[in-house]
């Protein structure tokens, strides 16, 4: 795009598509917050546009409150707040005043409708709600809001909603929440090196979904040369080796094409380890190795997606907040594994609900890293109950 239009970017996490020629610039909100970061008065903007202001997240939320401030001491900051849905007068006081203009548009009654009292757990409760205004309403479309909720059980936010110190160096990493805790984690755990390089850790994760490619002529033999990664513990660990030996091929194109993976995908992580390097360097995250040992790295994942935790059970795997049943996705490396614990990246529905990139772990690490989080009743092991055919490994066999 800037070959034909060098005058209109973007940026979006992990790409910069600007230069010095750039005058119209579009970023997501993220990225619009990150700038605040490294620019507190955005001395190098003379115009902010914000669209869609009504759809509301926590980076918009803190970003109206930014704008806010430096336009008081910034009269030459022009700043457009657009909305087809917008509690406008609201706005405008907010804004200390500023002039509103209306434009002719269609709207859509909306119904309000309260909870008779607090709800325990509302992620449960949006779920219920979900379900029953599908079953009961005519078609349409469902948007629930959950601002916030990921942010504080990790320890980024306080209970006033302000970030900690553990919060302000997660924002400066851009990526999800839970893998930034997950790298600030392995600073602790001595394993920085392996979980900036694991694919699922730093680079890889955005990509991996693309790194094997399994051609239809060629299954077998793209079968073979992925298992010659697969390693015990998880999937993590076989990123980490995918990505440490094409380092060692020295980068190789032709390492990629004898071992079916995606050398376009390769690059991408590549590009993507390096700036995360350099942002943890900036954040003072020194960088050392556990030099082979998995037990530092199964801890630093726990630390940051102990949210996503499931436990094999008669019946199968089901998440232990929810009791979700779960399935291994057939990709992963412990799909024939079947460990008693585990966690997961996300969980992606096709013909079942399947956890992707998935972890061995320990459920008593789930009470080293988030004792708010979990209780010692909810992580009973159930070892002495009677298991499926394929038992997970007990805890000495892991690491």
């Amino acid at each position: 795009m800037l070959s034909y239009f060098p005058q209109v970017g973007y940026s979006i996490r992990f790409e910069d598509c600007t230069s010095e020629h750039t005058i119209l610039k579009y970023m997501t909100d993220g990225m619009l917050l990150r700038e605040f970061l490294t620019e507190p008065d955005l001395a190098s903007y003379s115009v902010i546009s914000i669209d869609e202001a009504h759809e509301r997240t926590l980076h918009t939320d803190i970003l109206f409150g930014l704008i806010k401030d430096i336009a008081r001491f910034r009269p030459d900051l022009k700043v457009l707040v657009a909305s087809a849905t917008l509690d406008t007068e609201r706005f405008s006081c907010f804004f200390d005043d500023a002039p509103v203009f209306r434009i002719p548009g269609r709207r859509f009654p909306v119904d309000i409708y309260y909870t008779k009292a607090l709800e325990a757990d509302y992620l449960e409760a949006c779920a219920v709600s979900v379900l029953q205004i599908h079953v009961t309403q005519p078609a349409g479309d469902v948007l629930v809001f959950l601002t916030g909720q990921q942010l504080y059980a990790l320890g980024a936010l306080n209970h006033l909603g302000e970030l900690t110190k553990l919060g302000r160096r997660m924002a400066e990493l851009p990526v999800d929440p839970m893998l930034s805790k997950m790298i600030l984690a392995s600073e602790h755990y001595k394993c920085s090196e392996e979980i900036l390089t694991i694919g699922h850790a730093a680079a890889m994760l955005s990509v991996n979904n693309s790194i094997f490619y399994r051609p239809k002529d060629k299954v077998v033999h793209a079968d073979n040369a992925r298992m010659n990664f697969v390693v015990p513990g998880g999937d993590h660990i076989v990123l980490l080796i995918v990505y440490t030996q094409w380092v060692e091929s020295g980068y190789s194109t032709q390492w990629c094409f004898e071992n079916f993976i995606q050398f376009r995908s390769m690059k991408t992580a590549r590009d993507v380890h390096d700036q995360l390097e350099g942002l943890m360097d900036r954040i003072e995250v020194e960088l050392c190795s556990c030099n082979g040992e998995s037990v530092p790295i199964h801890k630093a994942a726990t630390a940051g997606y102990f949210y996503n935790t499931a436990r094999l059970s008669k019946g199968g795997y089901k998440t232990v907040k929810h009791q979700q049943t779960v399935y291994i996705h057939p990709n992963s490396s412990l799909f024939e594994e079947q460990p008693r614990w585990m966690i997961y990246h996300e969980l992606v529905f096709t013909t079942k609900e399947f956890m992707r990139q998935v972890i061995e772990i320990e459920s008593g690490w789930l009470l080293e890293v988030a004792p708010h989080y979990y209780k010692n009743k909810e992580l009973e092991d159930g070892s002495s109950k009677k298991m499926p055919c394929k038992q997970g490994k007990a805890r000495e066999e892991l690491g």
